[in-house]
């Protein structure tokens, strides 16, 4: 994790990506570089000395988020993540690897096809959420890299579907 984390400080971006092992722990992880001044309680929670920290699914640092949305907010800055009924965030679907019209992905998150990207709803209408992708069919080629649109697959009816179009 904290190789990943240096890799991705070097490049001046995040990765993401996912691993699936049996000798592995479940849940997910975050590797991050954390404000000097939160190092007193990262070291409470046992994470370590830094400068990376390792945030696995059983823990919720909620004392540092709740700071940050408060500060944001008074800074003039909106809801962090809004999942009520008019989102502005969604996590599009991005072909891993080449995938080929007539393919069919079996599912989108947890699979060897696509990864998710936080992306604005607004400016990327046509996006696939990765959740939707279930037994899809891809109707035209894709990169890898690309993001998925409505227009890349075919995507069987079910209730996500119906709400998704209501958007």
């Amino acid at each position: 994790a904290e190789a990943l984390a240096g890799r991705a400080k070097g490049l001046g971006y995040p990765i993401s990506d996912y691993i699936l092992s049996p000798k592995s722990p479940p849940g997910v992880f975050i590797a991050a570089e954390h404000d000097e001044r939160q190092g007193d309680y990262l070291r409470y929670y046992k994470l370590g000395e830094g400068p990376f920290y390792v945030l696995l699914r059983n823990f919720h640092l909620c004392h540092l988020e709740i700071v940050k949305t408060i500060r944001r907010v008074l800074h003039g800055g909106g809801v962090l993540l809004n999942n009520g009924e008019n989102p502005a965030i969604s996590v599009a679907a991005v072909a891993k690897r080449p995938l080929h019209a007539g393919s069919r992905i079996e599912r989108g998150i947890g699979s060897f096809d696509v990864r998710g990207t936080a992306i604005r709803i607004a400016d990327n209408r046509k996006h696939v959420p990765i959740g939707l992708l279930a037994n899809a069919i891809v109707t035209r080629h894709i990169d890898a890299g690309q993001q998925i649109t409505l227009d890349d697959v075919e995507l069987p009816e079910s209730s996500a579907l119906r709400f998704w179009r209501e958007l």
